[in-house]
Formats: C-alpha cells, structure tokens, sequence
C-alpha cells in the first residue's frame, strides 16, 4: 500500500508538472523581434531564473548580451567554432515546427514537440494512431517513444482520435523529469563522438580573505590523462553571476590541473580548484557548470551565498 501511495504520488507530480508546461505563458513584456524568436525555441531550456532574468530585461542590448551568454555555457566544445548544442536545438525546433503540428497547435507547442526538443528523436517508437477501441466511451490512439540511453520510455494518447496526443504520465518512465532537467544544459548531437554523458557532483564555496570560488570535484566519473607523464584532468567551468534581477555577469574559464594518483584512491576523493574572482558583498546567485573535458561528465548547480564586506576589517584572536 505504500508503494501505491508513493507512485500516486510521483504520478501527481508529474501530471502537475505537465500541466505547467501546458500553461507556459508567453513573455508578458513586448519583445523585440530576435528576442521573441531566441525565447520560442530556446524557452523549455530555461531554468527558472534564467527565465525570470531574461524577462526583466529593459534593453534590447541586454537580451542579446544574455542570449550569447545563454549559447556559450551550453557549447559542448569550446574549442571548436561553431556551437553544436546550439545547431542542434535549431534543427530540432524546425523539426518539430515542420513535422509534430497538430492541428492548430505549432508543432513546438505540442507534448510531442517538447519532449522531441529536449530529448531528440527516440530511438524506437511503435505508433498506433487509431485503435478502434475506447477507453470509457472515447476513442483512443497510442504512440509509444523509447530511448535507449537513458532506457525511457514516453506515452502519448489521442483519447478523441482528433491527432492532438497528450503525453500519458501513468505510462511514462518516471525518470523523464530528471532527464528533462539534465538536457537543459547537455544534449547528445548525432555528432557527438564522446563517451555516453554521466553526472559529476561538485561543491562550491567562496573565500572572501582570497576573493576565490574553491570547486570540491569529485572524482568519480571524471577522466583523466597523463600528460608529460603527470596524471591531469581538465574542466570547463561557466559562471552566470547574478547581482539583481537585471545585473548578470558570465565568466568561463579552462582549468587543466595535475591531481595525485595516490589521493585518488581513497574513498570520497576530491579534487580542489581554484577559481580568482571579485564577488560584490551581498546576497549573490551563481549559475555553475562544470564539465569534464577529457569525458563527458557535466553537473550544472544553482547556488546562493552571501559575499562578505572586505571593506570591514576585523581583529586577528588567534583563530
């Protein structure tokens, strides 16, 4: 019985969850026109803030200044000239735009549409768009997606037999939201020649004595190579450095350090970096990305602290 309660209750979620994105509104201030046509595509990849950011900026300027900052942190290859994240998330937009309308409905408004943008094409489906039969006194179609990478599978019905398919939580992986959410910041492209994309985990703190950010990495998952014969691992770290609602600053930096074998064997390791950069005292919001260039591993964290005055000098006791 507590199973039963628990699945109700991830179901619930789930269905509350949709029926959000359903109602996603349109921005409620007038954008200008390459502004609106970055937010019809690039809206289901927004995390919160970053919605919430981009909708309170007052300036055209401002928008474009975010909407390059918003491509930058996503480029999987920061040495390579084009974005392929960003090339993908195109094709997949004119993808969906061309061939996932329904009816009326644009085909990036579609439960289809959205799932297709974030996760791609699936790698199996089995369609039946009209069964004949009926679930209560309505008629049904069934499609059926499935991933094979991250092993999820995705319902979608037409309970009318009118072509408008609904994605179906009761038949849907509940791992979905979880993948949704990790495809914000990573998508595998058609391109991709790296290894399948696994999570790092990593903490951050902030020395005001230093005026550093101190990244504890750990190290499972991570990739290393030995370079001049010394073990070496290499990250790409992104910053979004929220001031206000209207004040952001974006830093990226390459970070390729040598780590100690032994230390690596030990259970818990970490591997510590370390960051310069001058936080204004306050109440601070960092949107952190890091990702292991040598694999594939990648962790994206929202984090708030508060930056102390260096103004303030205090009294050395001895601690």
């Amino acid at each position: 019985m507590r199973n039963v309660n628990k699945t109700l209750k991830v179901i619930v979620l789930l269905l509350s969850i949709i029926i959000g994105i359903t109602m996603f509104n349109f921005p409620k201030s007038k954008l200008d026109p390459d502004s609106e046509e970055f937010y019809q595509y690039a809206r289901y990849l927004f995390t919160k803030h970053e919605r919430k950011i981009f909708l309170n900026l007052p300036t055209k300027e401002e928008r474009k200044r975010f909407i390059r900052h918003f491509w930058e942190i996503r480029d999987p290859n920061p040495y390579t000239e084009e974005n392929e994240f960003k090339l993908e998330m195109k094709e997949r937009f004119e993808y969906v735009s061309k061939y996932l309308k329904e009816g009326p409905i644009p085909g990036w408004k579609t439960d289809r549409g959205r799932i297709y943008i974030l996760l791609g094409p699936p790698d199996n489906t089995l369609e039946r768009p009209f069964l004949g039969g009926s679930v209560g006194t309505q008629n049904i179609g069934i499609i059926y997606w499935y991933y094979e990478e991250s092993s999820i599978l995705v319902c979608f019905i037409d309970r009318r037999g009118y072509g408008i398919f609904r994605m179906n939580a009761r038949l849907t992986s509940l791992r979905l939201l979880d993948e949704l959410e990790n495809r914000k910041y990573y998508i595998s492209t058609k391109d991709d020649s790296k290894f399948e994309t696994t999570l790092l985990d990593f903490d951050l703190t902030y020395d005001s004595k230093t005026r550093a950010l101190l990244f504890s990495i750990d190290s499972k998952n991570i990739l290393f190579e030995k370079i001049d014969s010394q073990t070496m691992a290499k990250f790409k770290i992104d910053l979004i450095i929220y001031k206000s609602k209207i004040d952001f600053s974006k830093k990226t930096e390459i970070k390729t350090i040598h780590v100690d074998k032994n230390k690596l064997l030990k259970k818990d390791a970490a591997i510590e970096l370390h960051l310069p950069i001058d936080l204004p005292p306050g109440n601070v919001k960092i949107d952190a990305i890091v990702t292991d260039l040598f694999g594939s591993a990648v962790r994206r964290k929202f984090i708030s602290m508060k930056v102390k005055n260096i103004n303030i000098t205090t009294k050395n006791n001895g601690g």
